[in-house]
């Protein structure tokens, strides 16, 4: 999967943070933003979410067709493989064996509707004080709903959900209401929420923030893995610039 910016303008109220922007990152690539405060890291990454509308320019997605038409874009996670049921996973091998489905297709990201756009992109953005009256586990289990049926209902089991619980190290606060917790635990649950989400491009504004140098070096170290083993697109704004130049695979920076 490629994802190009093409002469993509962002800011607030039509005026540019910056020139025009044109790139091509990739699967299995670590993306570094970095720059100054106010200098406009969170309005890109929350106008590549479609949060924020561009002022100019494209943001397309080449996959393939087999990967477009599956039930929802796989992003290789193996927590997700190897819980398919026998009739995805037939499903999956037929896709990938028919002679099209390698063929590629260009989507114009920007087009997609916001539910079309949640099972391609997940975002983590800074907590607020402000904390709804639900539990951890209810508010991973919102990572869900872009890829639920109708049938889908609050405290349904869904293991992606106990995996991403796992893997922040939180499942023991699982059920904790958001408000009781510290301001790291908190952003811990947005990024177990993103992840059970289990999209191919996961972009984080400044996820470690709240976040002491032994836990911010596990959030390093899980987003090494996601974009480099389990092969998802990973952007990161963030000030540990010593940590953009040692791991990532491209740094972009903004300057203003």
């Amino acid at each position: 999967m490629q994802f190009t910016l093409n002469a993509l303008s962002f800011g607030h109220h039509g005026v540019p943070l910056m020139p025009p922007l044109t790139l091509t990152l990739e699967s299995g690539q670590l993306v570094a933003v970095i720059g100054r405060n106010g200098s406009g890291k969170s309005t890109l990454l929350q106008t590549l979410a479609g949060l924020l509308p561009s002022l100019a320019g494209q943001v397309m997605i080449k996959t393939t067709r087999a990967q477009l038409l599956a039930p929802t874009p796989r992003s290789g996670t193996l927590a997700l493989e190897r819980n398919l049921q026998p009739s995805e996973a037939q499903h999956s091998e037929a896709l990938s064996s028919s002679p099209t489905a390698q063929e590629e297709v260009d989507i114009d990201f920007c087009q997609l509707a916001p539910p079309q756009r949640a099972c391609w992109m997940s975002i983590v953005l800074p907590t607020t004080t402000e904390m709804p009256p639900l539990t951890v586990q209810e508010v991973v289990q919102l990572g869900r709903l872009p890829h639920a049926s109708t049938a889908w209902r609050a405290g349904h089991s869904d293991p992606l959900v106990d995996i991403a619980l796992e893997r922040c190290g939180i499942a023991h606060l699982a059920s904790r209401k958001m408000y009781t917790l510290s301001d790291g635990q908190r952003q811990r649950v947005m990024l177990a929420r993103a992840l059970a989400q289990d999209t191919p491009i996961l972009l984080l504004d400044e996820p470690t923030n709240f976040l002491d140098f032994q836990a911010t070096e596990e959030v390093f170290s899980l987003l090494h893995q996601l974009a480099h083993h389990e092969h998802k697109l990973v952007i990161v704004a963030t000030h540990h610039l010593d940590w953009a130049k040692r791991e990532a695979d491209k740094t972009l920076e903004i300057r203003r």
